[in-house]
């Protein structure tokens, strides 16, 4: 067989061409790794005279305990390539492949090897990253510890970590002794499936030659955070043009005559959209005798018992900011399920369940607060409890779901307008699309869904998405799957849970948002909160900046937080009112939005046609008229301001 070669010419111009985009391409990568490690440098520096008490390098001394979690492992890594760094500091990575009922489970060890008196001024300073995590903000999370002999004493460091590298710095005060025999650092890494990476971690002891306010802290923050920031001026303008309308005031006498110089009053008394919230059903229906009632997750307990007396609080509250619940809990299948029958698993939770059905339901519909079904099917087969029995069965999984889905669906039609109806439905861990083998079995779901509740807005709602993003093509792929099968979902969800290491910025946010309303038209926020540790600042802002951010985009249809009472809230500190009901910085932010800035209560005076216009939030009102000369007004009219906007003719007697 003869072979022929073909001289292919490329002209000169293109060969210089891209060889300069090969230089700057590769000028940029580079460039982009350095800024990691500039920023990391800028980020903290240790002040020069304090003494180093760790040698975390040393393999012999940093070691990971796991003896409860034994498929937990931690390696020492070197390559550039595996610790994502340009210069040689040496990473310790850990991999905890499922979660534990105690992050002490799994622990990175530290030894100390220079004693700490008491009074010592220390700083603690470490890098750290998240490699991989089922964490919903798409961060890493773990507990440090320096922990001397007794745990009473010991200084506690709770951190998020994202992707990408981050330097963290801490002084305090040593409470006590620190001997070296007696002392170590530990972190507690098992409180879910994550790979994080460790260096650099340094204790280093000042004595008494620093002031304690002179040692470093790590800040965070976010891009768009400026009072002046262009997008928030874009998005309020925005949020003018499409969450108002025009009302017409037209006032006559009984004869028809125009009425020029008439005051009329313009109360809102209700948004049209949506502002909702997480909630426990049994502090809005239980009476007296459900009372002190104790919050657990996992079998433990959170926060001090709640009194009749916080429930009157929390309905209070629920009352007047919030026009939409869902209950974190009580409509989970194994919660529904158990709760049907008083001697089935737990009495309690036949006792909640007829005060969700009998009290509850009835006090939100009073109020014209709608609900918000979570959730039909999730994702993923370790949750709920009940699912985790057919992770290896595929038609005894599918005959529970479907005989789930015939009963809650038609008992609930009642009182829930829209149903999380495959929660997580990416999903972590076995998902439903690797033990079905695609993604039909979505389609199928929706469908059969559809059938058993066809008033219903059948959603799917997933994390990492608006955080973090580890899912974001993955949900994409979701909706493109229902839409091309016929089974487009009626909204598509974005949980929202934020911290510390992923405060996405807002313009990403809203770039994000106009990415899948090309999918969906109708997107919600549908589990936000912002959980920044002890920087209640930094909370404020970012909530405000997400609630702006979402408020202004034209495919929003629902906000929805995940709680906004510490003692019924799964992460505490994102909470909006602290355990005794004074309102945080964030919580201040909310209202000040929903029932200040975003909400319409003004005063018009009629021209001498008899007319007024005034633009104001969609929404119920209510409307009254009187002589600018005198404090007299008339009755009180109702009036609904929706997208078209209303005219309303008032008579004066």
């Amino acid at each position: 067989m003869s072979r022929h070669h073909h001289r292919i010419r490329i002209p000169f111009w293109i060969v210089i061409v891209y060889c300069l985009l090969m230089t700057m391409w590769i000028r940029d990568m580079a460039g982009a790794e350095t800024n990691v490690e500039t920023m990391l440098d800028r980020q903290v520096t240790a002040p020069a005279g304090g003494e180093d008490c760790l040698d975390f390098d040393d393999p012999a001394l940093t070691t990971l305990s796991h003896g409860r979690l034994p498929d937990a492992s931690g390696r020492w890594l070197s390559l550039a390539s595996e610790t994502g760094r340009r210069d040689d500091v040496r990473v310790f990575e850990v991999v905890v492949p499922r979660s534990s009922p105690q992050a002490w489970d799994a622990q990175v060890s530290i030894p100390l090897q220079r004693k700490i008196a008491k009074g010592d001024r220390v700083l603690l300073m470490f890098d750290a990253r998240c490699v991989a995590s089922d964490n919903e903000s798409s961060t890493g999370y773990a507990g440090l510890f320096v922990q001397p002999h007794g745990e009473d004493d010991r200084t506690r460091y709770p951190f998020n970590a994202g992707p990408q590298w981050q330097r963290f710095a801490y002084p305090f005060v040593a409470p006590v002794d620190h001997g070296v025999d007696q002392t170590k650092v530990v972190i507690h890494v098992a409180s879910m499936p994550q790979t994080l990476q460790f260096a650099a971690v340094r204790l280093i002891n000042y004595g008494s030659s620093i002031p304690l306010r002179e040692l470093p802290t790590s800040k965070f923050t976010y891009p768009g955070r400026d009072d002046d920031a262009e997008w928030r001026i874009q998005a309020l303008q925005r949020i003018d043009r499409i969450r108002k309308a025009d009302m017409t005031i037209r006032v006559t006498d009984t004869d028809g005559n125009p009425l020029a110089g008439q005051r009329v009053r313009i109360r809102q008394q209700r948004h049209s959209f949506p502002f909702g919230s997480a909630v426990n059903s049994m502090l809005l229906g239980g009476d007296a005798s459900d009372f002190p009632f104790q919050r657990y997750i996992r079998g433990d307990s959170r926060g001090r018992p709640t009194t009749i007396e916080d429930a009157r609080r929390y309905r209070e509250i629920v009352q007047r900011y919030l026009t939409r619940v869902t209950f974190e809990g009580a409509l989970r299948p194994h919660v529904w399920q158990w709760g049907k029958n008083r001697a089935d698993r737990k009495g309690d939770l036949y006792r909640r369940q007829q005060v969700l059905l009998n009290s509850t339901v009835p006090w939100l519909q009073e109020n014209r607060i709608s609900i918000r079904g979570h959730y039909i099917g999730w994702g993923s087969m370790n949750s709920p409890p009940i699912q985790r029995d057919f992770v290896d069965d595929v038609a005894a999984h599918k005959q529970w779901l479907w005989k789930h889905m015939q009963d809650i669906l038609p008992a609930t039609e009642s009182f829930v307008d829209e149903w999380d109806t495959i929660n997580h439905v990416v999903g972590f861990g076995q998902t439903y699309h690797q033990l079905y083998g695609d993604m039909q079995i979505d389609v199928d779901i929706m469908r059969e869904a559809r059938r058993l509740a066809p008033s219903l807005r059948h959603a799917i709602n997933e994390g990492q998405i608006l955080p973090g993003g580890s899912r974001r093509d993955a949900y994409q792929a979701v909706i493109e799957n229902l839409n091309q099968h016929g089974q487009a979902p009626d909204v598509a969800g974005f949980m929202g849970h934020f911290d510390s290491a992923s405060l996405t910025s807002p313009t990403d946010i809203l770039a994000l948002l106009d990415r899948y309303a090309k999918l969906c038209p109708h997107l919600q926020l549908t589990e936000l909160d912002v959980d920044t540790g002890t920087d209640e600042a930094l909370q404020a802002d970012y909530l405000r900046d997400v609630l702006v951010a979402s408020f202004s985009h034209p495919n929003i249809d629902a906000i929805v937080m995940w709680g906004f009472w510490e003692n019924q809230h799964w992460k505490p500190n994102a909470a909006l009112w602290r355990s005794d009901w004074s309102r945080k910085p964030a919580g201040d932010v909310f209202v000040d939005l929903v029932r200040n800035q975003w909400w319409t209560d003004t005063t018009v005076v009629t021209e001498a046609d008899g007319s007024a216009t005034v633009r104001g939030f969609m929404g119920d009102y209510q409307l009254s008229v009187g002589d600018v000369a005198s404090d007299a007004t008339s009755g009180v009219t109702s009036v609904v301001l929706d997208k078209q906007g209303a005219t309303v003719d008032l008579m004066v007697p």
